[in-house]
């Protein structure tokens, strides 16, 4: 009986991750734009609502049958009766409510089970639209209705074409058993969400905790910063030539040196010096740049905090493992000067990673290219609102 349900149910589990890693990065900005944060709560309750809506789709489209076999098919594509489950369940039902002995009979078979899991099936999105959404009785009707319609017309489109015919009935009762369905997750919210907070207290943690700059948040907007220029850079290429960045940075060392602090310069210390301390990453993830007296900061602010980072901090390591392979090619002075600037590009990195771990568990240390230049990432979002900038 359960397997027709189970099997698209496992399906929607292993497409979800799919689904999330799509979503995420979306769902990240919006999230940072609005509240200044990510709550860990607000994102399983998001994502189990992903979660259960694919459940739901793939409940009304699998299995698949051959094609071959859904040509052969005759019967009609809609029943446009309504009530016509109910009234076949009681015309063909074994229950006999006066004998408790056929209840479990009756609750297995087809003619039960089939319209009572059509009410069962948006339950849960009555309450995840209570709940989470904050709509209003006659809200959650009309969407319940728009959600089973969009099941109903799926089926009737032969799954958008693919079939030759319809393979699933469309149904009248359908509509109306998942409608009233999502009229009862509204009704019965208060029973599942009693322990968990308002949608308001989640808003209101969401802003609190919003006017910290997070090194998650940071991290997201570095992210997002890097994807961008990552994709300039390689239409660049193409405009230049190149089949990819990576074969038009292979052609010359000096050549990927150049261009990296060219961005470097235009886009990490020009734009956010004209942008008042933004970049895309920072807009997208509302936080900016300023001096640690809540002024705007001056450029050379901006040059010593990211050529610090970028320029030193950042390829540190890597000019330390270069300058380490040239070692075996000398003797003498040579290789005792080579071995201390490895060391010492080496130590800058070293001395980063400390600080960064230190500041990411106390909150209390700068890292050294941000006390230098006196400048902190600040929130743009204030008491539910953007600040004025």
């Amino acid at each position: 009986m359960l397997s027709a349900y189970t099997l698209p149910i496992k399906f929607a589990c292993l497409v979800f991750p799919v689904l999330a890693a799509f979503f995420t990065i979306p769902y990240a900005v919006y999230q940072y734009r609005k509240y200044g944060s990510l709550l860990v709560l607000r994102v399983v309750i998001v994502y189990s609502f992903i979660l259960y809506m694919t459940c739901a789709y793939f409940l009304t489209m699998l299995p698949l049958p051959p094609i071959a076999e859904v040509a052969r098919y005759t019967s009609p594509t809609m029943d446009l009766v309504p009530f016509h489950a109910w009234t076949n369940f009681w015309e063909n039902t074994s229950l006999v409510l006066s004998a408790p002995s056929t209840y479990l009979k009756a609750i297995k078979e087809q003619c039960f089970y089939e319209p009572f899991f059509n009410i069962l099936l948006l339950v849960p999105l009555g309450v995840y639209l209570r709940y989470y959404f904050r709509r209003s009785w006659w809200q959650a009707i009309l969407i319940g209705f728009l959600v089973s319609l969009s099941f109903e017309l799926i089926q009737l489109s032969a799954l958008f074409g693919i079939y030759p015919r319809p393979y699933r009935l469309f149904q009248v009762d359908d509509l109306i058993n998942n409608t009233f369905g999502a009229l009862v997750g509204f009704w019965i919210t208060p029973v599942f969400s009693f322990f968990l907070p308002s949608r308001d207290r989640l808003d209101e943690v969401s802003y609190k905790r919003g006017r910290t700059v997070t090194y998650m948040r940071r991290g997201f907007a570095f992210l997002f910063d890097w994807a961008i220029l990552t994709g300039v850079l390689h239409l660049v290429g193409r405009v230049l030539g190149s089949p990819t960045l990576s074969d038009m940075l292979a052609m010359d060392g000096k050549r990927s040196v150049v261009l990296y602090i060219i961005v470097i310069v235009l886009y990490f210390i020009l734009l956010p010096w004209l942008t008042r301390g933004r970049t895309v990453g920072k807009f997208l993830v509302g936080i900016r740049l300023m001096s640690e007296n809540k002024r705007p900061a001056k450029l050379f602010q901006y040059i010593l905090r990211y050529g610090l980072q970028y320029l030193l901090v950042i390829p540190a390591p890597f000019i330390a493992m270069k300058v380490y392979e040239l070692l075996p090619l000398y003797t003498g002075t040579a290789h005792t000067i080579l071995m201390v600037i490895a060391l010492a590009f080496g130590l800058v990195f070293a001395v980063f990673i400390v600080q960064l771990l230190i500041s990411v568990f106390t909150r209390e240390t700068q890292i050294f290219y941000e006390s230098l230049s006196h400048t902190i990432n600040v929130s743009t979002v204030r008491n539910g609102r953007r600040r004025r900038q």
